[in-house]
This record gives C-alpha cells, sequence and structure tokens, in this order.
C-alpha cells in the first residue's frame, strides 16, 4: 500500500503544512482570548471548535469502510502450502 489516495508530492506536502500552519496562526488569537477570559473558559471552547469539522471526518471515513466489502484473503486462489 504505497500511496492509496495517489498524490502528487506536492499534494502529500500541502496535506502535511496546511494543517501545522493554520495551527500556528489559530494560536495568536486563542492566546489573547485566553490572556483576556482565562483558560478554563478557552479550553473546552476551543476543544468543541476543534471536534466540530473533525468529527464529521471520523463519520464519513467509517461510513466509507462500511460499504467496502471485506476483501477475501483467498481472493487470488488458495493460500500456499508450508
Amino acid at each position: 500500500m504505497k500511496d492509496p489516495l495517489h498524490l502528487t508530492a506536492f499534494q502529500q506536502s500541502l496535506l502535511v503544512a496546511v494543517p501545522v500552519v493554520v495551527g500556528s496562526l489559530g494560536r495568536i488569537p486563542v492566546g489573547a482570548l485566553t490572556d483576556r477570559f482565562g483558560g478554563r473558559v478557552m479550553f473546552p471552547l476551543v476543544s468543541a471548535a476543534t471536534v466540530v469539522p473533525v468529527l464529521p471526518l471520523g463519520l464519513a471515513r467509517a461510513g466509507r469502510d462500511a460499504r467496502r466489502p471485506e476483501p477475501s484473503p483467498c481472493a487470488d486462489g488458495p493460500l500456499p502450502r508450508r
């Protein structure tokens, strides 16, 4: 399973870099709001804001896997004898 998504090198690097950059830039306003309102208020808000976009991704993956039939261990013929 070399590259199941068939991404180019540029697409792979973009897939890794975008969350890092967004997370880094997001720390600036979150840090300022934490200074103003405190960590006890901001931690649950940031956690909830993070779960909202990530949860549908997990559910979509689970739904896709549920529709895909499980490959047979003998799909290429009988198993070799030892």
